[in-house]
């Protein structure tokens, strides 16, 4: 089963760098959107298992906002594609619990290994916990 995934970007050559990237390396592009305040709904319907979100995002809300609410509500997995590396801009994106935080342009071996791992930890975290085991 293909890893579904959706991309909230607002910059067109981007946007199509990134999905044509998701297709070749086998992922499933689950939906699009360019601004962060209508991408919470189009996200909520879609039910990716993984949201790629653009920092800067026209609109009242941007990228960072967006994501926290994804993480607060929808609980999906979402990874940054942002061309900032400001260190306050980051620790303010690291605030929302990101699968992983991606330099544009983004290339195809990053962006498979960031969505692979944090799909990983996803999997990771539904498994109920086991019990230590205790000699007799």
């Amino acid at each position: 089963m293909k890893i579904k995934v959706f991309i909230v970007e607002d910059e067109y050559i981007h946007l199509e760098a990134i999905k044509i990237e998701l297709s070749e390396a086998g992922f499933e592009i689950a939906g699009e959107c360019r601004d962060a305040d209508s991408a919470f709904e189009e996200i909520r319907v879609a039910s990716p298992d993984l949201v790629l979100v653009d920092i800067a995002l026209p609109g009242k809300n941007n990228g960072i906002t967006l994501a926290e609410k994804i993480n607060r509500v929808l609980n999906i997995p979402h990874i940054f594609t942002t061309s900032f590396s400001e260190e306050d801009v980051v620790l303010e994106a690291i605030a929302t619990n990101p699968a992983g935080y991606l330099h544009k342009p983004v290339d195809r071996v990053n962006l498979a290994a960031a969505i692979r791992l944090a799909m990983s930890h996803e999997i990771r975290n539904e498994r109920p916990e086991e019990k230590p085991r205790t000699e007799p």
